[in-house]
């Protein structure tokens, strides 16, 4: 993607942009922001099972726990008695629940997107629609890419529409998930 951007900052008007190039680098892309956020959600998910093994407490600091619980549709919300040993293992149910949805993750676009980020330890308040358009929209483009050839395809852009929209994603995500 160096040498494409170089050619099209050399010549921008003449250039001949090197497509299959480009539609890799989206593809590459898609894969990357995929896997950060699976990332984001194990390492959440490794922060409340060291809790739960240590005894520490853990619901104050997830607050996410019962919109996860409603996206994963994980029994009742509450045990029928309160007791905190229950609960943990309901936790740790819902845990699992929460592994085998990341394992089975296959994209970035609104339902994967909202899905990690609960998992993550986002609240269905801190949500970004914005961040969900963006990548509906590149993960739509991504998938026009990887089911038809290059050639038959009209999302491939030039290099530096696609690195600039990569910066931006990452960007974006950087600070939603505060790692900028």
């Amino acid at each position: 993607m160096e040498e494409e951007l170089c050619k099209e900052a050399q010549d921008p008007f003449t250039f001949d942009a090197d497509l299959d190039c480009i539609a890799a680098f989206k593809l590459l892309f898609h894969a990357e922001i995929e896997m950060f956020l699976e990332e984001k959600a194990k390492e959440r998910i490794v922060q409340i099972e060291s809790a739960i093994s240590s005894n520490l407490p853990w619901q104050r600091d997830n607050p996410h726990i019962f919109a996860m619980q409603s996206l994963l549709c994980c029994g009742d919300p509450l045990p029928p008695k309160f007791d905190h040993g229950d609960l943990s293992a309901r936790l740790t149910a819902l845990l699992g629940k929460a592994k085998a949805k990341i394992a089975e993750n296959n994209g970035i676009k609104e339902a994967s997107f909202v899905a990690l980020s609960l998992i993550a330890g986002k609240t269905t308040e801190e949500l970004s629609s914005t961040i969900t358009a963006t990548l509906n929209s590149f993960g739509s483009e991504r998938g026009e890419i990887a089911h038809k050839s290059v050639p038959r395809t009209r999302v491939v852009n030039g290099p530096s529409v696609e690195s600039a929209t990569a910066t931006d994603i990452v960007k974006e995500l950087g600070i939603y998930f505060d790692v900028v």
